[in-house]
């Protein structure tokens, strides 16, 4: 994605618009600016992945301007670049910029809304004002002036009004949407082998114990569905160790993971069940640790039904228990734009609805809709969800196993993570999605209170793999064989034979690896596997 940072283009000589302003043009060279009517005449690739992904743009929205500018030789007085643009709209346009990195990360930023003091005569113009100050390093070249190191100032441009700009009624006509193009449908779903390799699963939910009397449950995360979030476990030998254990009786349940809260996911899954207690084991990722968690701990909210559920043992595979911050709902344009980058770099990653949910947000963004969206809000630290979560009752003494990662982001992800300020963010050990350590904390108000060592599984650094694996983040769990097997041996409650992770220590932070700092976390010696 960064090749484009290395080309020198022609300056391409078209005038600017009055209505769009680069207000301190006099601390950036334009080194090339690219408008509209110009898209014509094929001078421009605006709508070629190296400025922004097409996939990321709805039909309303259209690239208005491409302005590549580096830094002058003289900086601001507070030392750091920062973008001051403004634009006049027409009629009901909206506006969002997106900004190309130095290091390739995309980002997104919405505007303040302004009055211009009219002349004499004529009437008060409403201007879109974008202020982004920009990292140091991220935008300072030693070449300044050079094309191949120019910022990428990318204007959107949303042709239509949103009529009702609040964010959940927003998100649930979107995500609908999203689903129904996709082909694909909320409820219960038979998941096996077969049918995961293929992408298809058919409908189908258990209606009592099976012969074995085991069945077991996959509850993906979010912006995921079934069959994307558990697809690469059809290349481990996961279904050939457990099909003596549950035979057919596996099963998925594919729900709205923006628009719904796990409380609604958990109350569709239970609706889907027969009247009458099933045991189950369950699998899950990311968010969707939080709806197993809501039918194991919240039973009191959910009613009578909850009956029907009952929990064997969960595996909670990069579970955001204490929650994340990229959900919380001041970094809302971070969110986007950390989720649009790693599209960019993990484009085989189980984001099914990723792409989408970008293209809508920059809709959203454009025309400040307001409110919170429902099912990412319910990840939020500091959230009701979270919140309630982390409260008592604590959930049973050997309900839950847990698997997580301690990423370390190198090179082009590292500075793209500097740039959208995702490392910032979380402020400690994360797997690009949520922070390491939440994926084993279970209760804040026992202690806290951690699922047991024995049962913890860490890649990464301070992790306890024999293979220090660095490269497992939160997409791309399930292809790997220790994944598998980690699985296996959590519902089979066979020992796992790796070392404990005491939960009550940090682990090292990608940020103290970067400056060469050792600290890593206490670990006791392996317990020997049965045989």
């Amino acid at each position: 994605m960064a090749s484009w940072f290395a080309r020198n283009e022609p300056r391409l000589e078209i005038d600017v618009a009055r209505a769009v302003k680069l207000n301190n043009a006099d601390e950036w060279i334009i080194v090339t600016t690219v408008v509209a009517a110009a898209r014509s005449a094929g001078r421009q690739t605006a709508g070629s992945p190296e400025v922004i992904p097409p996939a990321f743009l709805a039909p309303e929205v259209s690239v208005e301007r491409v302005m590549d500018v580096t830094p002058t030789l003289k900086p601001r007085a507070a030392g750091v670049p920062m973008v001051d643009l403004s634009v006049v709209p027409e009629a009901d346009e909206g506006y969002t910029l997106a900004i190309r990195h130095l290091s390739g990360a995309l980002t997104f930023h919405g505007a303040d809304l302004e009055t211009e003091q009219p002349r004499e005569g004529s009437a008060a113009a409403t201007r879109f004002r974008f202020r982004v100050t920009l990292r140091r390093g991220g935008a300072v070249s030693d070449r300044p002036g050079v094309v191949g190191a120019a910022v990428k100032l990318i204007l959107l441009k949303v042709s239509r009004k949103i009529l009702d700009a609040l964010l959940p009624s927003l998100a649930a006509e979107a995500e609908s949407a999203l689903w129904k193009i996709a082909g694909l449908s909320e409820g219960w779903f038979k998941l096996d082998e077969a049918s995961l390799r293929s992408g298809k699963l058919q409908r189908g939910a258990p209606s009592g114990p099976g012969p074995s009397n085991r069945t077991l449950l996959f509850l993906h995360g979010a912006l995921s569905d079934a069959a994307s979030a558990f697809k690469g476990l059809v290349d481990t030998q996961f279904f050939a160790q457990l099909r003596p254990l549950y035979g057919e009786e596996m099963y998925a349940l594919n729900h709205f993971t923006v628009s719904k809260t796990p409380e609604e996911n958990a109350r569709d899954l239970l609706a889907g069940l027969p009247n009458r207690e099933i045991s189950f084991d369950v699998i899950t990722h990311s968010r969707g640790g939080l709806v197993l968690r809501t039918l194991v701990e919240r039973k009191s909210a959910l009613g009578a039904i909850a009956s029907r559920f009952k929990l064997r043992h969960g595996v909670l595979v990069a579970s955001p228990n204490d929650g994340t911050a990229l959900a919380t709902p001041n970094r809302w344009e971070s969110m986007v734009g950390w989720f649009a980058n790693l599209l960019e770099l993990f484009p085989d990653g189980p984001l099914t609805f990723g792409a989408g949910f970008v293209a809508n947000a920059i809709v959203w963004i454009a025309q400040r809709a307001a409110g919170a969206l429902p099912g990412i809000a319910s990840m939020d630290a500091a959230g009701d969800t979270i919140a309630e979560l982390q409260a008592p009752p604590p959930p049973p003494a050997s309900g839950y196993s847990a698997l997580v990662s301690n990423f370390t982001p190198t090179g082009n992800i590292l500075e793209r993570m500097a740039d959208v300020g995702i490392d910032a963010f979380f402020g400690n050990a994360n797997d690009l999605g949520v922070p390491s350590a939440g994926g084993w904390l279970t209760d804040r108000a026992e202690g806290p209170l951690f699922i047991a060592p024995e049962r913890i599984g860490c890649f990464g650094a301070g992790g306890n793999f024999p293979s220090r694996v660095p490269e497992v983040n939160h997409l791309n769990f399930f292809g790997r064989a220790e994944t598998a097997t980690f699985l296996v041996q959590a519902l089979n409650g066979t020992p796992h034979g790796l070392s404990r992770i005491d939960p009550s220590l940090p682990l090292p932070d990608s940020w103290s690896r970067r400056s060469g700092a050792t600290a890593i976390a206490a670990v006791a010696p392996p317990i020997a596997p049965s045989v």
